[in-house]
């Protein structure tokens, strides 16, 4: 059965692609980690199926979830982001109180 074994070395790829282009991006910012750990996850799980000849339909499933994982991920961060944004237009004081208003009390 080659079309599975090809499709998991393409998925492989891909994943690895990804987990290149988060590399670069993590380099500049710390918001690309968490992505770049589950496309290496992708990879690895990529590679145990093809060693191992898992069921295509079980690599599926875990690869469809860290996708998912992938998209819960940055769609919190779209929320973190909106919210901040939002308490900044409002004047609003942030939830976290600065650095310096924690020493100065002391």
């Amino acid at each position: 059965m080659l079309a599975p074994l090809g499709l998991t070395w393409g998925y492989t790829l891909i994943s690895f692609l990804q987990a290149a282009l988060f590399w670069r991006m993590a380099s500049k910012a710390i918001s690309p980690w968490p992505l770049f750990m589950v496309a290496i996850a992708a990879i690895i799980v990529n590679l145990l199926a093809t060693i191992s000849s898992l069921n295509f339909w079980w690599s599926a499933f875990v690869l469809n979830r860290l996708f998912d994982l992938m998209l819960l991920y940055v769609a919190g961060c779209a929320l973190y982001r909106i919210v901040r944004i939002r308490h900044k237009k409002k004047g609003a004081p942030m939830a976290r109180p600065q650095s310096s208003e924690i020493f100065a009390a002391a």
